[in-house]
């Protein structure tokens, strides 16, 4: 059996994972850029020129309607008209046109056009659950890792919108001094949201993130890339708060070297079985799956989850962005939470939301 690496699980043997021509220099950012949307959506039709009108918007929930009749093309500004027709793209509240093909203006409330796509519209759901801000519920269910949520569209989704407002300036989380910069991020620069499961084997968490720029300061570093952390107390029948074998504090980064594992632990060393991650990067999202085994998320004991029961969690996005030539090159922009931990959440478990296990 191969050797684990410090602080990196192999998943090479267990899922594939994304496949990215990364440069690895350290201190180099590495971005997949927005591109060029293929507006290819709706189906031209004749019709006369002149400024184009929006279609209706969309319903909201998972089975949300498809966007009304807009007007017919306007003038490119060159002379020429291009003419669009009628646009049915799904969730999208505006659309345009161009050369020809209909394009996604603005989506419908709660939809975010993840894949650049005009002719699949504003394809992917972000609309989350209401209540209580501090408990999440673990619906039980096994899905396929493969970084596609196709499986998890009827469970309960939360957001990750809260700024940690209580942690350390210079040091927050005990991120080896790095600045979060605390920039506003709105939701066209930055929206996420989980959801998470079980079953007798493992817990597990999906994430959705709809980012603006993807991109790593160091793609061998997955602290220091977009993607996502998470904290767990397995057993709250802890006598303390500081963190002990079934406390974790882990980082999932999205642009990882290809063949290296994008699943690391800053409290202790993973081992072969602890941790399964698959991660899927489209456009201007990214999506992240994990399986973490019941033994490894209560400290390395026999587990048997039974319904009722509460496990300590919180989750939080990290955005990096691209950094302004004024800003501290080594500085994520922001770093927004499920539940706000404590200042220390580095080694003490104060502040953590729970999860329970339905």
């Amino acid at each position: 059996m191969r050797r684990l690496e410090p602080w990196f699980l192999s998943l090479r043997s267990a899922l594939p994972l994304v496949a990215l021509a990364l440069a690895s220099a350290p201190g180099c950012f590495v971005t997949i850029a927005d591109p060029a949307v293929d507006s290819t959506g709706g189906r031209p039709t004749a019709g006369a020129g002149g400024e184009h009108a929006g279609g209706a918007t969309s319903s909201g929930g998972f089975d949300g309607g498809v966007a009304g009749a807009g007007g017919a093309g306007g003038n490119a500004g060159d002379g020429s008209v291009k003419v669009c027709g009628v646009c049915s793209l799904a969730h999208v509240a505006k659309y345009g046109c161009s050369d020809g093909g209909c394009t996604i203006d603005e989506c419908a409330d709660g939809f975010v056009d993840c894949d650049g796509k005009a002719d699949t519209g504003c394809e992917t759901d972000f609309h989350v659950e209401s209540g209580d801000a501090s408990g999440a519920v673990a619906t039980k269910l096994t899905p396929e890792l493969d970084g596609d949520g196709a499986e998890w569209s009827g469970l309960r989704a939360y957001s990750m919108r809260l700024p940690c407002t209580d942690c350390l300036g210079t040091q927050p989380g005990g991120q080896n001094g790095e600045q979060i910069l605390g920039e506003p991020a709105g939701s066209k620069d930055l929206t996420a949201t989980f959801r998470v499961a079980w079953d007798e084997t493992a817990l597990y968490v999906f994430a959705q993130v709809h980012d603006d720029q993807i991109v790593a300061l160091e793609a061998s570093n997955l602290e220091r890339q977009d993607g996502v952390e998470l904290l767990l107390n397995g057993d709250l029948n802890d006598v303390n708060n500081q963190y002990g074998p079934d406390v974790h504090h882990l980082f999932v980064g999205v642009l990882p070297p290809t063949g290296v594992a994008n699943v690391v632990e800053r409290n202790q060393q993973l081992q072969m079985g602890d941790i399964r991650a698959a991660t899927h990067v489209a456009a201007r999202c990214y999506f992240v799956e994990m399986s973490l085994a019941w033994p490894y998320v209560m400290g390395r004991v026999p587990h048997t989850p039974v319904a009722g029961e509460l496990h300590g969690f919180t989750i939080a996005v990290n955005d990096w962005d691209s950094p302004p030539l004024t800003s501290d090159p080594l500085a994520r922009q922001t770093q927004y939470f499920w539940v706000v931990p404590g200042k220390n959440y580095s080694y003490e478990t104060t502040g953590f939301g729970v999860v329970s296990v339905q």
